[in-house]
């Protein structure tokens, strides 16, 4: 009954919710137990198996499934799809972008591997570029481009800077957004907002 009760004052809002799965989970073990109670209490009152699990249902699943299902909806959302194609709009033809955040380049990742856009350009994980790992991964999968091969972590910035230095000449590279902190700028680049 509490997960009822939940699911009716849900406050629609931003993405909040999922910094809340934990609870969900929790509280979807809860239910479970409840849901067991409940069926063995209406059993024991001689009400059939299946017309208490479908009254069970009735009572927990209906509601909440109701209550929620226009949240969850994402039908219409077409925010994070925009949000990837802004990125590569801008972009001329075989760019390199060095992107810093998971929601620029899992967009782009999806975009370019499922809808087949704007496969020219080439997405460098600026915040995985730290690792030798990623640079080895990304040596393979992108030849024309030269990565460090230094088995050190190294800071971010310090990095980009690098990749840019190793790759001037091969590509224009892009960074999807300003790092006022490059050690050392590179007398030839210049940190241009997109659209100016």
């Amino acid at each position: 009954l509490p997960v009822v009760v939940v699911n009716f004052v849900y406050l629609q809002g931003g993405e909040w919710d999922t910094w809340l799965v934990p609870a969900y989970i929790s509280l979807g073990a809860v239910l479970g137990l409840g849901v067991t109670i409940v069926v063995e209490k209406l059993v024991a009152w001689k009400v059939p198996l299946l017309l208490a699990s479908i009254a069970t249902v009735a009572v927990v699943v209906v509601p909440s499934a109701v209550t929620n299902f226009p949240v969850m909806d994402r039908r219409g959302d077409h925010d994070a799809r925009d949000f990837g194609m802004n990125h590569l709009r801008v972009l001329p033809q075989d760019a390199v972008l060095v992107a810093r955040c998971a929601p620029v380049c899992s967009t782009i990742a999806y975009l370019q591997g499922v809808e087949g856009v704007r496969p020219d350009v080439l997405v460098v994980w600026g915040s995985l570029l730290s690792y030798p790992w990623y640079r080895a991964w990304a040596a393979t999968r992108m030849p024309g481009l030269t990565f460090s091969t230094s088995t050190k972590v190294v800071p971010i910035e310090e990095t980009v800077q690098v990749f840019v230095v190793d790759n001037v000449g091969k590509r224009r590279v892009f960074l999807s957004q300003m790092m006022p902190n490059l050690p050392r700028p590179p007398r030839f680049a210049a940190q241009v907002p997109a659209g100016s």
